[in-house]
């Protein structure tokens, strides 16, 4: 159970990195001509990879029998979401 709860708060921490280095970015300017366009762009990326990634985990469960992946399913649909 300590192991599943510390593996819930690295993939927390992996799933707020985007959104701190997206706001470090519109705060140092680095957003370009189109700070909105950047800004989209980039959070579109974001939602596709944390959707696939999302997507992937009960194919990848039932392939290798990791049964313990499916408690991550949720989490990282909601940043998908978020």
């Amino acid at each position: 159970m300590k192991d599943i709860r510390f593996a819930k708060l690295v993939l927390f921490v992996n799933g707020v990195v985007p959104l701190v280095l997206l706001l470090w970015d519109v705060y140092r300017k680095q957003v370009g001509a189109n700070p909105l366009e950047f800004v989209t762009r980039t959070t579109g990326m974001l939602t596709l990879a944390f959707l696939l990634i999302t997507l992937a985990i009960s194919p990848l469960r039932r392939i290798t029998g990791l049964n313990w992946l499916i408690r991550f399913r949720r989490m990282l649909g909601l940043f998908a979401f978020f």
